[in-house]
């Protein structure tokens, strides 16, 4: 990706799986398929993937991670203000147009529910669900709220969403979803 994504190209980039918080080290990693819980040799780290997000042109990258500990993508990071829910389509062409680098995860610093969404976990099912009934634009920060609600009442987790700091996002920006039917 930073070989071919050029600045007017999109990543959208989802993540399901294991993930683990190094409280010695103070990293959190993802664990792909063939990882070992007793070796880190096959760990992707979160300062990794940042520094890749950094090197991508990308104008929007957004990360959806739905992992135990994935909220450990925001170390040392400022949230900014939420999005309004009344958003008009000038402001969606205005924050389209800025440097976006989110991440969307599927909880805090805490294990998350692998299960439990018809064949999903329950924030992937609320993701599908909540992408599928889209019919016009979807902000980030909306989507992010959409999740929120669904999973209070569904799973005893609390979905982050937020900038990816030392990623060369710029504030004001957010990741738009439009709809294929428009």
């Amino acid at each position: 990706y930073r070989k071919n994504l050029k600045i007017n190209d999109n990543l959208l980039i989802y993540y399901a799986g294991h993930g683990v918080l190094d409280k010695e080290g103070d990293e959190g990693y993802w664990q792909p398929i063939d990882a070992s819980l007793s070796s880190q040799t096959k760990w992707i780290s979160n300062s990794w993937i940042k520094s890749q997000l950094n090197a991508i042109e990308a104008k929007h990258v957004m990360l959806i991670v739905d992992s135990c500990f994935s909220a450990t993508i925001f170390k040392g990071n400022n949230k900014e203000p939420k999005i309004p829910d009344n958003a008009d389509n000038e402001y969606v062409i205005k924050i389209s147009k800025i440097t976006t680098r989110k991440a969307l995860t599927a909880g805090g610093l805490e294990p998350v529910l692998d299960g439990g969404g018809s064949g999903h976990s329950v924030f992937a099912n609320a993701l599908i669900t909540i992408l599928d009934n889209n019919e016009d634009y979807l902000i980030g920060s909306n989507l992010h709220t959409k999740i929120s609600r669904y999973m209070v009442h569904n799973a005893a987790q609390t979905p982050v969403y937020a900038v990816i700091d030392k990623t060369g996002h710029v504030m004001g920006g957010d990741f738009v979803f439009i709809s294929q039917s428009n």
